[in-house]
């Protein structure tokens, strides 16, 4: 069962990286509680959670096909860039892990039916924060695990990405 969370202030982050918490928390697996003393984790995976989603909306918005190499190997930098240099998690986080490590737990973890599934409150939100132009504006949201929507071309896109990563992650490992 998860716990039900409000937020009766304004996080200091923008909307989309907030509900990229609650769908790492309905995806189970993944730690997403960013209320916790020790969040690195928790921060790692809303932030690639966000990034794989924005990836799909530019996509969704733009009406391109997205090319997955490039995005693999984008994600794969700003993961490596937000973990090691921007939270420090090899050297600040108990389990010292390394961005490629991070990076392949969370491919392994994820599942791109639950993201899909969510991907219209994630995309409403994301609209609005780009017409708007920042974060100042006023959203409720209400995140279920029992949401029933279905978007089978952002799932295929999430599960293509998510294979050039692995294969990305495995070139990686080979050539050390």
């Amino acid at each position: 069962m998860i716990e039900e969370r409000a937020n009766e202030n304004p996080p200091p982050t923008r909307a989309c990286h907030d509900i990229a918490h609650f769908i790492a928390a309905l995806n189970g697996r993944l730690e997403w509680d960013y209320m916790q003393e020790i969040n690195h984790l928790c921060e790692f995976n809303a932030v690639a959670i966000e990034c794989l989603l924005t990836y799909c909306s530019h996509s969704v918005k733009s009406g391109a096909v997205p090319e997955h190499e490039q995005q693999a190997q984008s994600f794969f930098d700003h993961m490596k860039w937000f973990s090691e240099d921007y939270y420090k998690i090899p050297k600040r986080h108990p389990s010292g892990k390394q961005s490629a490590q991070l990076i392949h737990k969370f491919a392994d973890t994820v599942n791109p039916q639950i993201l899909s599934s969510y991907f219209g409150i994630f995309y409403e939100v994301w609209s609005i924060e780009n017409i708007v132009g920042g974060p100042e504006f006023d959203v409720t949201v209400n995140m279920t695990s029992d949401i029933s929507s279905k978007f089978p071309r952002i799932e295929a896109m999430l599960r293509s990405q998510l294979h050039k990563l692995n294969q990305l992650l495995a070139n990686q490992l080979s050539s050390q």
